[in-house]
């Protein structure tokens, strides 16, 4: 297994047991997103003949794999081959997107801002198009004000959370694309002297381990990481052909339920 981060944690454990439980050993190479030692990696996996590759990455995107991989089964977790050579298993993003801002209708609110992140990263333009389609499917005109980028940490989600809340029309719900943007949220709200949920309504992202101690606890979405991992052995001891080379396969993000909604 190739891990392009230290964050690939859950989706090893979860290759690891599946592996374990069919008699196969699992070798973890962390580069660190780097493409030299991709590239070395790959070679000393080919050397040993493996039996398959899984390549992990922290956050979903597309990646270049070394041509090398073509001779052995490969699978990808979290990230997508650009070339479209290898199978893909990824978080359902754009579904979870939806399932957050759906739960905050559910919950009563029509008046929904989402702090997007950045541009350039795949998850978050998934999450934003999962938004979007709740609220034309509640019948609730998508506002651009509401929308704010740039938030990917804690200062970013509470920069914007006080831009919104001068509104003349704020929010009553916020959809962050991470916990750690809602972290931010959590100090603005605090700041202007108001009540989560009471005043604001928070969902965010990732399930981050310190989301359940936050206070009040933090409503998420859980990332599938460990499931990623396992999925991506199952279909490696799949039976040849089972997966078709440009097959993407979606897993959902599971909501967890706390108190800031």
């Amino acid at each position: 297994m190739i891990a392009s981060s230290g964050y690939a944690g859950r989706s090893i454990a979860g290759a690891q047991e599946l592996s374990w439980a069919n008699d196969k050993v699992l070798l973890i190479v962390n580069t660190g997103g780097d493409a030299a030692i991709t590239r070395a990696a790959v070679d000393m996996l080919c050397d040993r003949q493996v039996d398959g590759v899984i390549y992990a990455a922290m956050s979903m995107c597309g990646v270049d794999l070394p041509d090398a991989l073509m001779q052995i089964p490969t699978i990808l977790v979290n990230a997508y081959d650009r070339q479209s050579r290898f199978p893909a298993i990824l978080a359902d993003e754009e579904l979870g997107g939806y399932t957050a801002t759906r739960t905050l209708i559910d919950a009563g609110h029509r008046r929904i801002g989402m702090l997007y992140g950045v541009p350039e990263v795949d998850a978050g333009r998934e999450r934003l198009t999962g938004h979007r389609r709740a609220l034309d499917e509640a019948g609730i005109a998508f506002d651009p004000a509401l929308v704010r980028a740039d938030c990917w940490f804690p200062e970013g989600g509470y920069r914007s959370t006080k831009a919104l809340m001068t509104l003349d029309e704020p929010p009553t719900a916020l959809f962050c694309v991470n916990d750690w943007v809602a972290m931010g949220c959590y100090e603005a709200v605090k700041e202007l002297g108001l009540s989560i949920p009471g005043d604001l309504a928070i969902i965010g992202y990732d399930n981050h381990e310190l989301a359940g101690l936050l206070r009040p606890g933090l409503t998420t979405m859980q990332l599938p990481h460990y499931d990623l991992g396992r999925k991506a052995v199952e279909c490696l001891l799949a039976p040849a052909g089972s997966v078709a080379p440009n097959a993407v396969i979606r897993l959902p993000c599971p909501l967890i339920r706390r108190q800031s909604v």
